[in-house]
């Protein structure tokens, strides 16, 4: 069981071109099971999940208007995460942004 805190945190998503084969290029996590991966980590439980004044933002510089999106002063507040199943036991999580 734990408590996570993040302040002022950035968190950028982009796709871009590939210089020799004009390719693009993203970080969209295809392909990768985070949910696996944190499984085979621990058992988690987060009881408060919070972010204060955050900024996600995404870009995109292939496209002809380049694209440039951003939420700012994003407050956050998740409880009750975890990654381990209960079979008879509901487990509702709330998130509040």
């Amino acid at each position: 069981m734990g408590e996570v805190i993040l302040e002022q945190l950035v968190l950028n998503f982009a796709t871009a071109g590939n210089m020799n084969t004009g390719e693009k290029i993203n970080q969209s996590g295809k392909g990768a099971n985070w949910n696996e991966v944190l499984k085979d980590l621990m058992p988690l439980q987060i009881n408060r999940f919070e972010i204060n004044n955050g900024k996600i933002s995404y870009k995109d510089f292939t496209s002809n208007p380049q694209i440039d999106i951003y939420l700012n002063n994003l407050n956050l507040l998740a409880n009750n995460l975890g990654n381990v199943n209960h079979k008879n036991k509901k487990l509702p999580s709330g998130i509040t942004a």
